[in-house]
């Protein structure tokens, strides 16, 4: 945003919607978080990634386990550091990287971690709202469709899990 010209208000609100999520993430598992001593807290709050929330949030505080939290965190982490570097020299080394399709990695990245936590229709409804929008808003050159796309669906699910409950 910052080479295209992007005002600095522009970048503000862009971080703040993107990374909101995080925020979500940390009241969700604050019930099982909170009674842990402030070493832990901070350390697994550092930790705490779309990744580790996919596989700990939809834990009871009695499944919980602060130590599988922690050695997750810890390798996803260190394999998201390490597979940094590897991009970072790779990218210098190998002309046209566009050609082999990498991006769609994110994607299914992505694609793998959600589908296993569909397990509500207002989960479903969010899904399938940030599916449409997104796809729409960017066809239509919609800047900021992703940021509207999620909004979209935050609005979907709440108003789903209003009329419809959390059942499955």
């Amino acid at each position: 945003m910052f080479k295209t010209g992007a005002g600095l208000l522009s970048l503000l609100i862009a971080t703040f919607f993107i990374t909101s999520r995080h925020f979500l993430y940390s009241v969700s598992m604050r019930s099982k978080i909170s009674p842990l001593p402030l070493r832990w807290r901070l350390t697994l709050g550092f930790l705490l990634t779309d990744e580790l929330f996919a596989i700990c949030g939809a834990q009871s505080d009695k499944q919980f386990n602060r130590w599988y939290a922690l050695g997750a965190g810890l390798s996803f982490y260190l394999i998201w550091n390490l597979a940094s570097l590897v991009g970072i020299v790779a990218g210098s080394y190998l002309p046209d990287l566009n050609q082999w399709g990498l991006e769609f990695a994110v994607a299914a990245t992505f694609i793998a971690i959600v589908i296993p936590n569909i397990k509500s229709w207002p989960v479903l409804i969010s899904v399938l709202t940030a599916l449409v929008l997104s796809v729409l808003l960017t066809v239509m050159g919609i800047e900021g469709s992703l940021m509207f796309a999620s909004i979209g669906a935050m609005f979907a699910g709440y108003g789903a899990e209003r009329l419809l409950g959390a059942r499955p």
